[in-house]
């Protein structure tokens, strides 16, 4: 005791020398803590810097400091020491007086309810932290509270609203000159394009954020953006692009330590493995995301991981262990509020129902789902399951009514996709009246300049006055008759365009047309018993949806050429071993209907080529597919391959019927089919040779056709070797 006053008197002494010195070293102090805030678990730190800016009356770092904290205790999952870390925030004595306290507080606690799978209370939440924001005018912190609250209504699926978010977001990004932040809003914005199909749109937006991102040194953004274009290579079925990304981005986040983050990359490389089909390697996967998630209370990322591993089970024939893994997915699911994730666990568990003929437990649960809210592609899903279970228990009425609604919707689908291509023709016929008004314009600029060199001619040349009329004469009439030649050339140039784009959409009209009257005259008969084998009718119904599901992708596939979107994922193969592939798929449905195949090979052994495999085998596919449907029996098809130093040489023919030369200039026409030996009745949707050839050119490589010596046709095909 006797000791205490000279102790108090030193610790006083202390604290007004730091007192002093602080001014000198406050931003030294911010820059630290923000250093520190960087590498995981250092809370104990980062602790020890607040108090230093407590005791310096740095409110700044004192409030850096805390929001460091608070989101390395998200990131680990430790709710625990988070909540407690929150109340000693709200009972400190700068609570009260320092609103942006408040704000990084309330946005801690909107993303602990969002890590939780709470979305709504996230939401509400999130609300009080704007309110904060636009009440005490911070600007730095608008962006930031705007984009949050996005990203919340976006897993809501409240889409349109998300989007208007982002849009508040942006100008305050760019007024704070942040180049992250606003290359984050662009990526979030891509992920709603990405939620709505538009696969395209969305790439477009991330490839305009990622050159910023890879340049900011945000390795927990950058693996953001990376695993949103995970989700689109996945879509566009580049599994393999989808794999090596998935696992890059697994990587940043296990760095940077944020256990949600690692979660969602464990659980996306376990359906791509599962997609893939190595089970065995997407239960590992799918183990590790189950243990985080219960560790970090996460419902929603059980939920998700708990379905997936319900799936493996099914596919393994472990129909009770399923059951019981799947309906524990559906209990958190519906524990929260998340729509999105209850739309991605409840119909694979009220499928397993169907599957064991529990239907009317399959109605009720999939009836909780506002599938019609959310995205039609969830619609769709959501009455395909009931028009099935309610078939199952003979409700014939409601299971036709979700059928109609079924119909109704993948007509209108189809029908937008068919929009889209009408417009991107409009646009493209819109582009090349322009380019004829600035032609048209140039050659009048051409006009005026010569009269004007003509006048200043004849001004200092008066001597030569009769010759430069004679010319000028000549020159006029000249002028005329090549601007009439023009006129016509483009004037016929517009009118084939117009021909061309009006046959394209009537063909394309045509072709949904008559399935969708077949869909309606079987659905019809059925409607009114007029059909006495319904399993018949149904395998029908089922045939006219396949061949609209092929049409619409071919046309698809087609768009994406066109727009310059459709990517090749090449890899280096040994040529023997691409065409024993090829060889290998077709040889039995050649043999199958009775068709012989005949192989005339010579390539060097060592021979190797890059391409993507996908896309070459995908032609062959196409050639051999119309080689056997148009080649009487008996007869061969036959493949040729050769090579020299740069190039591989490689030929499908077959015997007769054979085609026309009139019909081969046409062949690689869109549409386009022989309607005489070939007849129209064998099926084709005159789309295939259109995609060979737009998949051949985009590997640099040529397609033709001929007539083949053995009375039917000859594809030939030239890629290159380097």
């Amino acid at each position: 005791m006797k000791h205490a006053p000279s102790i108090r008197i030193t610790t006083l002494f202390i604290a007004a020398l730091f007192i002093v010195v602080l001014p000198v070293s406050a931003n030294q102090l911010l820059k630290e803590i923000t250093s520190i805030a960087e590498v995981p678990n250092q809370h104990t730190s980062l602790n020890k810097l607040r108090n230093t800016a407590e005791l310096g009356s740095n409110i700044t770092a004192f409030t850096a400091a805390t929001e460091s904290i608070l989101k390395g205790y998200l990131k680990q999952g430790e709710y625990d020491a988070f909540s407690k870390e929150i109340r000693y925030v709200k009972q400190h004595s700068l609570w009260s007086s320092t609103p942006e306290l408040q704000i990084i507080v309330y946005i801690a606690l909107a993303d602990e309810a969002y890590r939780k799978g709470d979305v709504q209370l996230a939401s509400d939440i999130q609300t009080t932290a704007i309110t904060l924001a636009q009440n005490h005018n911070f600007i730095s912190r608008m962006s930031e509270v705007y984009t949050r609250q996005g990203i919340f209504y976006r897993n809501l699926g409240l889409l349109d609203k998300a989007l208007e978010y982002y849009e508040r977001a942006l100008p305050y990004a760019e007024q704070s000159g942040d180049p992250l932040q606003a290359s984050r809003i662009t990526m979030n914005k891509g992920v709603i394009y990405e939620g709505q199909n538009k696969y395209n749109e969305a790439l477009e937006l991330y490839k305009q954020a990622l050159p910023s991102i890879e340049s900011g040194n945000n390795p927990i953004l950058l693996a953001d953006i990376l695993f949103n274009i995970t989700a689109v290579y996945m879509q566009l079925h580049e599994l393999d692009l989808a794999l090596t990304f998935s696992q890059r981005v697994l990587k940043l986040d296990e760095a940077s330590g944020d256990i949600n983050n690692i979660i969602y990359s464990l659980n996306r490389i376990s359906s791509i493995y599962l997609l893939l089909g190595d089970n065995g390697q997407a239960q590992t996967y799918l183990n590790r995301s189950i243990e985080l998630a219960d560790k970090g209370k996460n419902k929603q990322q059980l939920a998700v991981a708990f379905m997936r591993k319900a799936r493996i089970l099914m596919k393994q024939g472990k129909l009770d262990q399923a059951l019981e893994i799947a309906n524990k997915s559906a209990d958190n699911a519906l524990t929260i509020d998340n729509p999105i994730t209850k739309n991605n666990v409840i119909p694979p568990l009220a499928e397993l129902y169907i599957s064991i003929n529990q239907n009317q437990k399959a109605i009720e649960l999939i009836e909780m789902l506002p599938g019609d809210t959310i995205s039609p592609t969830y619609m769709v899903r959501k009455q395909k399951i009931l028009a099935k279970a309610n078939y199952n228990i003979e409700n014939y009425q409601q299971a036709y009514s979700h059928l109609k609604i079924l119909h109704n919707t993948e007509q209108a689908r189809a029908e937008e996709k068919l929009k889209a291509y009408r417009d991107e023709m409009n646009s493209e016929l819109a582009k090349f009246s322009e380019q004829l008004n600035v032609k048209e314009l140039e050659l009048e600029n051409e006009k005026q300049q010569s009269d004007l060199e003509v006048m200043q001619y004849r001004q200092y040349f008066g001597i030569t006055l009769a010759l430069i009329v004679f010319l000028l004469f000549s020159l006029l009439i000249y002028s005329q008759i090549k601007k009439k030649q023009m006129a016509q050339a483009q004037a016929r140039l517009k009118e084939a365009a117009i021909d061309h784009k009006n046959q394209m959409l009537s063909d394309i009209c045509h072709e949904l047309r008559t399935p969708f009257s077949v869909l309606k005259l079987q659905i019809e008969a059925l409607q009114y018993n007029l059909e006495p084998d319904t399993e018949l009718a149904h395998n029908r119904l089922n045939a006219k949806i396949e061949q609209l599901s092929h049409l619409v992708s071919d046309i698809d596939q087609l768009s994406q050429a066109d727009s310059m979107v459709l990517t090749l994922n090449k890899v280096k193969i040994n040529t023997h071993n691409l065409l024993n592939a090829i060889i290998t798929d077709n040889r039995v449905l050649i043999e199958k209907v009775g068709l012989e195949l005949k192989l005339d090979i010579q390539l060097d052994e060592t021979l190797d080529v890059d391409l993507d495999i996908n896309r070459i085998q995908q032609v062959f596919h196409n050639l051999f597919s119309n080689a056997i449907r148009y080649t009487s029996v008996p007869g061969f098809i036959r493949l040729k391959a050769r090579n020299d130093q740069n190039n591989l040489f490689i030929q499908v023919d077959d015997t007769s019927p054979g085609v026309s030369l009139e019909d081969i200039e046409h062949l690689f026409n869109r549409l386009y089919r022989v309607e005489k030996s070939r007849s129209r009745a064998t099926g084709g949707l005159g789309l295939g040779l259109s995609i060979c050839k737009s998949l051949i050119e985009l590997h640099n490589g040529r397609i033709i056709a001929k007539q083949g010596k053995s009375g039917g046709l000859c594809i030939q095909i030239t890629l290159p070797l380097h």
